[in-house]
C-alpha cells in the first residue's frame, strides 16, 4: 500500500491555507528547509488536506494546520479564494481568511520562521508575489 503522507504519490492534493489577521497585521510562515515540498519557502500558514474529517473539512483542516504550525487559535474562518496547478498531479489551493483568537504564534511543526506583516510590507515583499492576487480580497 502506497504511503498518503507522500506528496509525489498523490494524483490530486487539496491545500488549506489562510490570511491570518491579528489587528492591521498578517502571519507569513517560512517552511522548513528540511520540507520536501518548497523548503525554505514564504507563504501562508497551512497544507495538505486531512481526509479524517466529514463536516466542514475546509474550515477545520486549515484550523488544524495553524494550531500544528504557529500554535494559535482563529476564529471567523471566510473562504476568500481557490485556485488549481495541474503538473503530473492536481493541486487545488484554498485560501481563507481568518482571525487570530489567542496564542503567541511561533514557528513550530514543519515552520523555520513566522513574521506579521502589515499591507504595505505584503506589497513590498521579496519573493515570488502572489501575495498581490489575494490583497484585495483582504484589505
Amino acid at each position: 500500500m502506497k504511503d498518503f503522507d507522500d506528496i509525489k504519490e498523490w494524483i490530486h492534493l487539496v491545500i488549506t491555507n489562510a490570511w491570518i489577521q491579528k489587528w492591521d497585521k498578517y502571519l507569513i510562515a517560512q517552511r522548513s528547509k528540511t520540507d520536501p515540498y518548497k523548503p525554505g519557502y514564504r507563504w501562508l500558514v497551512g497544507w495538505k488536506l486531512d481526509y479524517k474529517e466529514w463536516y466542514d473539512i475546509l474550515q477545520n483542516n486549515v484550523k488544524k494546520e495553524i494550531q500544528e504550525e504557529v500554535w494559535i487559535e482563529v476564529d471567523n474562518i471566510k473562504l476568500i479564494g481557490n485556485f488549481m496547478t495541474t503538473t503530473k498531479n492536481t493541486i487545488i489551493y484554498t485560501t481563507f481568511h481568518c482571525l487570530w483568537k489567542s496564542g503567541e504564534a511561533r514557528a513550530l511543526e514543519d515552520t523555520e520562521d513566522i513574521k506579521w506583516l502589515n499591507l504595505e510590507e505584503l506589497k513590498l515583499f521579496d519573493e515570488p508575489n502572489i501575495f498581490k492576487e489575494f490583497l484585495p480580497y483582504i484589505s
